[in-house]
């Protein structure tokens, strides 16, 4: 207890300081990381960004003293903090994006009578990341993919207050876009390529996960036999981007060259085009492992074979069909990518049933981001009546 405890204090020591309060605020934003993402949900209602991923804290009597009183609750030195910064800005909604981040889910656990709201940014390997014998999943409002993760989350265990099973966030954004710029009917058109592989790759993967690298290496060896035998076009969703990430798309292209040859088009990853949801919808099939971009490709009715090779039932795609292959033979390969580029989209749609939109709760009546502003702004409008009430 104590070992951690110093361990997060000489975190602290490292970081950079604000001597001042945190001011009041009606929504509270934990955690920097794709905060952009958010503030189209917000409108017009002022918002803090607490940042805790290493980066600044504030430091001051009032947060010092908060802190040191709520450390007995959770001897988490990071939760007291961001317990004390709750309270100081006394916000009508607290939310996040990153809805795996342990500090995020215990601070909702431990304080009363304020929101808490996690949107889910992607899969979650529940099995693997979260061990039974630990502490358990937390969230007071969970606005989720699909109904899948309800049964998941149940099945493990978690504590969910209140469940929102209605599609990703990002994905409906791409939706938004697609009608903007007058492409809504991208998925009909004749397909640009045969192929797409959704990358997984880095240059750290290997040292992270290298049964995950192992399997994205075999699935690169299968594809290039099946396009060298069956003359298919092949394209690739890259993850980065050389002005962003010159170094890791540098390795990124590279690898791809080595294991599949100079004649794939390999796409930078420009999130503000939505890149890699238009390589998915412009090819036949799109193939990858345990990835959020396949899950989403196939609730928005793409065809997809997500392939786990590693022996580890944990990646295997949510739902069984001809859409996942988690043996590692050539020949079930072949057979299964050959009948999806050539089964009729009818015939598609019949297999996928009711699927699709398991996976990924989204609405076309009500779209993911606009359920998330008006479930936000319900928030500050009723805590606000409340107050005036008062």
């Amino acid at each position: 207890m104590f070992v951690r405890v110093w361990r997060a204090l000489k975190m602290f020591l490292k970081s950079k300081w604000i001597w001042h309060r945190p001011p009041p605020s009606q929504i509270v934003i934990i955690d920097a990381e794709n905060q952009a993402v958010l503030l189209p949900l917000l409108g017009q209602a002022s918002y803090q960004v607490i940042k805790i991923a290493r980066e600044e804290y504030y430091l001051n009597g009032r947060t010092i003293l908060l802190t040191v009183c709520y450390l007995p609750r959770s001897w988490n030195l990071h939760v007291a903090y961001l317990m004390g910064l709750v309270r100081q800005i006394s916000p009508q909604i607290v939310i996040t994006f990153i809805d795996n981040n342990y500090y995020f889910q215990q601070t909702a656990r431990l304080i009363q009578g304020v929101r808490f709201l996690a949107i889910q940014n992607g899969g979650r390997l529940l099995e693997r990341d979260h061990p039974k014998d630990g502490p358990p999943v937390y969230h007071s409002e969970f606005a989720c993919m699909g109904e899948w993760e309800v049964d998941q989350y149940r099945r493990h265990g978690a504590i969910v207050r209140r469940y929102y099973p209605i599609g990703s966030l990002k994905e409906s954004y791409y939706r938004n876009w697609l009608k903007e710029t007058g492409n809504e009917d991208i998925q009909q058109r004749k397909k640009a390529f045969d192929l797409c592989v959704i990358s997984q790759v880095r240059p750290t993967l290997q040292k992270v996960f290298p049964e995950q690298m192992k399997s994205f290496e075999l699935l690169a060896d299968f594809l290039r036999i099946f396009c060298r035998d069956h003359y298919k076009s092949i394209c690739v969703a890259s993850r980065s981007h050389p002005e962003n990430a010159p170094n890791d798309y540098r390795w990124e292209l590279d690898w791809y060259i080595s294991k599949l040859g100079r004649q794939i088009v390999v796409v930078p990853n420009e999130k503000s085009q939505f890149m890699s949801y238009q390589m998915i919808d412009i090819s036949v099939v799109s193939l990858g492992m345990h990835s959020t971009l396949v899950r989403e490709a196939f609730g928005r009715g793409n065809r997809i074979l997500s392939c786990n090779f590693t022996e580890n039932p944990v990646y295997n795609f949510p739902v069984d069909g001809p859409w996942a292959l988690n043996e590692p033979n050539y020949e079930l390969f072949e057979r299964q990518l050959l009948n999806l580029l050539e089964m009729p989209d009818a015939d598609y749609a019949k297999v996928c049933g009711r699927w699709p939109k398991y996976l990924l709760g989204y609405e076309q009546q009500h779209p993911t981001d606009q359920f998330l502003k008006d479930l936000i702004a319900d928030a500050v409008k009723n805590q606000r009546a409340s107050s005036e009430s008062s």
